[in-house]
């Protein structure tokens, strides 16, 4: 059983440990706490965000891995226990960081917002520090790491009982390489939208029908974007500059195509939705094209991150390509899955240098595109073995046992 101690509790509310007093202050007066973290977690007023949030990822993790867990107050008991937060969005707020661009958030200090209790208990090893930062692949910053240290320190807290959470695979090495082996934090990296994924669609999908014939189909590729970023935006103007944007399913809010899905701009970027059902729509866009352009979060940024843009044309048996950081597929292979170099020139992958990758992921998307449509849908069949290999390898997710990664925390 893993306990997970909270310092407040409205009615059948836990308050996320780390949240500001003002904020728990705010949350006791109003009829619905949990408002606090509509429209995004801005608050009303000061239109600045919440520096935490619920640890909904770290308990989905435990219940996806039949891992029994319990949430209790901390003044309420006597075994040992995790002291839990979930920094929301940039992660900087909660260790007392100002957040730069167009969002600010509330910042605070998490370390001095603790219990004396949670304290004592941390420096006499009944309690660890948890940062649950598993859907974030924030690239290591030597700022941010140092500050955390700093009020670890400063109120005598040993790193080594804290357990950094998160989904960039190269943060640990950066880490290390950075500062050396001694007196650090954990560092825990794991796949979490794997296996977020898996869940969603294990709900709502027939993950064990047989299998059916290909049809023919009408689009070449597609690619779904929403937030902006600037690879995305190089990619539109690309497929634009090539006339290729008819070809595909193609959406992206910011330059202002968009497909049959649940949003339009960017005021409805903020899921209400537990889980990944919200993205369900794109199905048809799915089964009706050859390839998926996939743009992962980060391009241009030091930071290996597979979200679920990668597995769900993995779900869908599309073969693809991906705009990300260097060593994605490296990263896939490792997870068991294949790739598509059969028919796609994946060197791009190993290419260290931004403007190059791209071109070369261009120019592979252009070869495949100067197919005509019966030409692609024999390529697809012809890549039969290795979509059908990563779709059944998916499904086996929870076969192939727990992440060695959770014996670490």
């Amino acid at each position: 059983m893993v306990n997970l101690g909270f310092k407040y509790k409205i009615d059948d509310l836990y308050i996320p440990n780390g949240m500001p007093t003002e904020i728990v202050n705010k949350m006791k007066l109003l009829a619905e706490p949990r408002d606090v973290f509509e429209n995004g977690c801005k608050q009303a007023g000061t239109n600045l965000e919440l520096p935490v949030t619920h640890i909904h990822h770290y308990k989905n993790l435990l219940s996806s891995y039949g891992i029994e867990y319990q949430e209790v107050m901390i003044d309420e008991i006597d075994e040992s226990y995790y002291y839990a937060i979930a920094p929301y969005g940039s992660q900087r707020g909660f260790i007392g960081l100002p957040q730069y661009g167009t969002i600010k958030q509330i910042t605070c200090n998490f370390v001095k917002l603790m219990p004396d209790k949670v304290k004592s208990d941390i420096r006499n090893n009944k309690c660890k520090v948890l940062l649950d930062g598993l859907t974030e692949g924030h690239p290591f910053s030597h700022q941010w790491t140092e500050q955390l240290h700093k009020i670890l320190d400063d109120e005598k807290i040993p790193r080594n009982s804290v357990y950094y959470l998160t989904c960039n695979n190269k943060f640990e090495f950066d880490y290390r390489n950075h500062y050396g082996g001694e007196n650090l934090i954990n560092l825990v990296s794991i796949n979490y939208f794997e296996l977020n994924l898996y869940d969603t669609y294990s709900k709502y999908f027939e993950l064990d029908k047989p299998k059916q014939d290909v049809v023919k189909r009408e689009k070449f590729f597609m690619s779904l974007n929403r937030a902006e970023r600037q690879h995305r935006t190089d990619l539109i103007k690309f497929l634009k500059k090539e006339n290729l944007v008819e070809k595909g399913y193609v959406s992206y809010w910011p330059m202002k195509l968009y497909l049959d899905t649940n949003f339009v701009d960017n005021d409805h970027l903020v899921s209400t939705s537990d889980d990944l059902m919200e993205d369900i729509s794109g199905v048809k866009f799915y089964e009706n094209s050859y390839f998926n352009i996939v743009t992962e979060t980060f391009f241009y940024e030091d930071s290996l991150f597979i979200s679920e843009k990668i597995f769900k044309p993995i779900l869908f048996k599309q073969p693809f390509l991906v705009y990300s950081s260097p060593f994605t597929l490296k990263e896939l292979h490792k997870l068991g899955y294949k790739t598509f170099s059969k028919i796609i020139d994946e060197s791009y992958d190993t290419e260290m240098d931004n403007l190059k990758r791209r071109s070369m992921i261009e120019s592979e998307i252009k070869k495949l595109c100067s197919l005509n449509l019966d030409e692609l849908h024999d390529v697809y069949l012809s890549l039969s073995d290795v979509y059908e290999h990563n779709f059944i390898h998916f499904t086996e997710l929870i076969d192939r046992g727990l992440d060695e990664s959770i014996y670490r925390i």
